[in-house]
């Protein structure tokens, strides 16, 4: 049906809606969460694709998606460019997705102000970074009506740990991050 609708609203404005690309967003994590369910119900694990991933480009990719959910919600989302140009992270891009819109939700949920998705670069690792101007976990951080109460830091954690990475909280005067360290993708020559 999201395909459908898809399809219509291209061919009658001659490009997709942010809100409905963002819709499609949230079906496709949606849908890996489910096959995830699934499949640990009987002690599987879907094996996670991994290649390289341009990292500021994913991240821009990604606030385009969340712009629309964060404008809803009284909030913005930048993605200023600012792990160098050619950065690239060694993980499986739908998991990273998952991740990362994990985290955009998680801020603009619980956190306040602008959230920001950035990326550094730290010898052969790369971290993405998604802060807001909210406090940090641990202290008493607003909610959204509707919101969920659910595992989702867990979730986020277990996937960066499948990607060969680890989540990393930081807070402090000026706001909150979330952080997850991931191997940086080495080009051949």
């Amino acid at each position: 049906m999201i395909a459908l609708a898809l399809h219509a609203d291209t061919r009658e404005r001659g490009s997709v809606s942010p809100v409905l690309l963002a819709v499609e967003h949230e079906a496709e994590r949606a849908r890996l969460a489910v096959e995830d369910l699934a499949l640990a119900s009987r002690g599987r694990r879907r094996r996670d694709r991994r290649a390289a991933v341009d990292v500021d480009r994913f991240l821009r990719e990604q606030a385009d998606l969340w712009r629309p959910v964060a404008r809803a919600a009284g909030s913005d989302i930048t993605a200023p460019s600012s792990s160098g140009p050619g950065t690239r992270v060694l993980g499986d891009r739908g998991r990273l997705a998952q991740i990362t819109s994990n985290l955009i939700a998680n801020a603009l949920e619980h956190g306040e102000g602008t959230v920001t998705i950035g990326a550094r670069q730290q010898g052969d690792r790369v971290q993405i970074v998604v802060g807001d101007e909210g406090p940090g976990p641990g202290t008493q951080r607003r909610r959204v009506p509707g919101g969920s109460r659910g595992h989702g830091l867990n979730v986020i954690a277990d996937l960066a740990r499948r990607n060969g990475g680890r989540l990393l909280c930081e807070s402090g005067a000026h706001g909150s991050a979330m952080t997850v360290d991931l191997p940086g993708a080495v080009l051949g020559p």
